[in-house]
């Protein structure tokens, strides 16, 4: 057989027509006569030689074999077979239809499934290939990576991208949570725009201080839905606050809050007072003492009520408190002095300028926390004041129900609510009940746990007040207690007016009721609100009468049980207690 391989090779190369094509007869040599045929490839190829129709019958099956023009499958060995079935199933293909598909792709791809580097699973096994993104994952991919391409850049490493792909269910829960919501800096930016004026995210906030919040930072708020987790990552990791997209109205909330001062800060004539006075009188406020108001006027060339106002700042300062005047830094810090000052100040006469000093930077620290412009409860009282005046109210004070000095410590939210009482019992009798109920706020909001002695023992002298005078006084109760003191309806009312009472109780330890009825300085100094309208012809109804109302709760009462001597021209009433 190797003499005749031997044989057809040389003829082969004698006879260029010699070959793979056809069944051919022998001329010459010892198989002379015979038939011969070669099939088959250079490296597969075979010699027949035999009988003619022999020969044609295996050249005919041989032709059988061959592909026919574009099939593939048929070139296929035994383990790219294999391969491509696989490729197949992982497309989720029976095996005729997988077969079927390879042969219809094109020469390029039908390599890479041979060879393995197309997988049906979507990504490559060859090393350095990157395993494209899932549909939803290279939705969310765009989303949040705006400019990035999957596989180069900041994902151009196996590390980077399996950290993405891990962290994506809980981006992809983040955008569903926050989805038509936008972020805070999303907010400073559309801000800025709609006010004109530069709207940083730290303004957004609006948190300065121990728990305080600027009128622009409570707009805020209102459009508040929460704290989520960065859905970018990277540098920009961390949480993140979203907010409903603010509309028209709020918009303008958040242009008058820009009316409002900075909080905290003071004017430059009275930080001037402040550190003349604490230059020259500072070992006597260390001592306990007020110099004599004649004195320093003469001493300090200042009018005796900005004294007396920037007294009562520098007492704040001694005690710890800071303003935003970076020049007030210089004085230190002094509680005892502090102390000693505010005791001094507080009980002073009714008309003191050190009192009156007292109580108006009380009224404008009241504003500051309950997130107001300064000046707003002192523009507050006087409009009460003014209404009492229109209507010829006589020797009659506008009174706050829970205190003023007590609450700029703590408890402001309680401060708003007023009556309209007697004078000399509103300066007197009254001004000693409020000092008590300030002392007692402070010791529990300072000691929690002997709550019950502190209330029992100012809420028992109260009620000996009420019952002596006939009249409406405030309670200490618990916390949990102002919604069954208020009722749910009211403390919506008050919400809306700044004055979340829930809140204010919880975080002071404690809260204060009011008579039942009591109306805030807001509510009573609005020329709509009918309650007031009629008290007031209530008032002129008993201006005759030979009794007259103590206070807002109060009944008609004699004179005599009052043990106060009022003029006549000064016999009027007050708010009567049907409200």
């Amino acid at each position: 057989m190797a003499d005749e391989t031997l044989f057809t090779d040389i003829l082969t190369r004698l006879r260029p027509g010699y070959g793979d094509g056809g069944v051919t007869k022998l001329t010459g040599g010892k198989n002379k006569g015979k038939y011969h045929l070669r099939i088959g490839s250079r490296a597969a190829r075979k010699t027949y030689i035999g009988a003619k129709s022999k020969l044609e019958n295996t050249l005919k099956n041989y032709r059988d074999s061959l592909p026919k023009k574009g099939d593939y499958i048929s070139k296929l060995t035994s383990k790219e077979k294999k391969t491509v079935l696989e490729w197949g199933k992982n497309k989720g293909l029976i095996q005729k239809k997988a077969l079927e598909a390879y042969n219809k792709l094109d020469a390029t791809t039908r390599l890479k499934i041979r060879t393995g580097e197309l997988t049906g699973k979507g990504f490559s096994t060859i090393k350095g290939a990157v395993k494209p993104l899932s549909p939803e994952n290279a939705k969310l991919f765009a989303k949040i990576n705006p400019g990035e391409v999957w596989g180069k850049g900041n994902f151009s490493t196996s590390n980077q991208r399996g950290n993405w792909l891990y962290d994506a269910p809980r981006k992809r829960q983040i955008l569903k949570k926050t989805k038509g919501l936008i972020t805070e800096a999303e907010l400073s930016k559309i801000l800025t725009e709609a006010l004109g004026e530069n709207v940083t995210t730290r303004k957004v906030d609006g948190r300065y201080g121990k728990g305080n919040v600027t009128e622009f930072g409570k707009v805020a708020q209102g459009l508040s839905k929460g704290t989520f987790g960065s859905i970018a990552g990277g540098d920009t990791g961390g949480s993140i606050k979203y907010y409903r997209k603010p509309n028209a109205a709020d918009i303008k909330k958040f242009k008058g809050a820009l009316d409002y001062p900075l909080q905290g800060k003071l004017g430059t004539k009275t930080v001037n007072n402040m550190l003349a006075l604490d230059g020259k009188y500072r070992q006597v406020y260390r001592d306990g003492n007020l110099p004599l108001i004649a004195d320093v006027v003469k001493d300090t060339s200042m009018k005796a009520t900005d004294a007396g106002r920037a007294t009562a700042r520098l007492a704040q300062i001694y005690s710890g408190h800071v303003f935003k005047n970076p020049e007030l830094e210089v004085i230190r810090k002094n509680v005892s002095a502090g102390n000693k000052l505010f005791e001094k100040m507080s009980k002073a006469p009714f008309g003191d300028v050190y009192r009156s000093g007292l109580y108006d930077a009380a009224l404008d620290t009241i504003d500051v926390k309950l997130g107001r412009k300064q000046g707003t409860f002192a523009s507050l009282k006087s409009k009460a004041r003014k209404i009492l005046q229109d209507n010829k109210i006589k020797g009659f004070d506008i009174n706050e129900i829970a205190g003023v000095t007590g609450s700029s410590k703590s408890g402001a939210e309680f401060s708003q609510f007023i009556d309209v009482m007697e004078e000399n019992l509103n300066r007197k009798t009254f001004a000693n009940l409020q000092s008590q109920l300030s002392q007692a706020k402070e010791s529990i909001r300072k000691n929690p746990k002997k709550f019950k002695f502190y209330a029992d023992r100012f809420n028992k002298n109260a009620l000996v007040l009420a019952d002596r005078y006939n009249v409406g006084v405030p309670q200490i109760i618990k916390p949990e207690d102002v919604t069954s003191a208020y009722g749910k309806k009211r403390l919506a009312e008050l919400k809306k007016q700044g004055l979340d009472l829930v809140k204010a109780a919880k975080r002071d330890r404690y809260g204060i009721e009011v008579p039942k009825g009591s109306m805030t300085i807001k509510e009573f100094t609005d020329p709509n609100n009918l309650k007031t309208k009629a008290h007031i012809r209530n008032i002129k109804k008993f201006a005759d009468a030979n009794g007259f109302t103590l206070n807002s709760f109060a009944g008609v009462v004699d004179l005599s049980q009052a043990g106060i001597t009022i003029p006549p021209n000064v016999r009027r009433s007050c708010l009567c207690s049907h409200w």
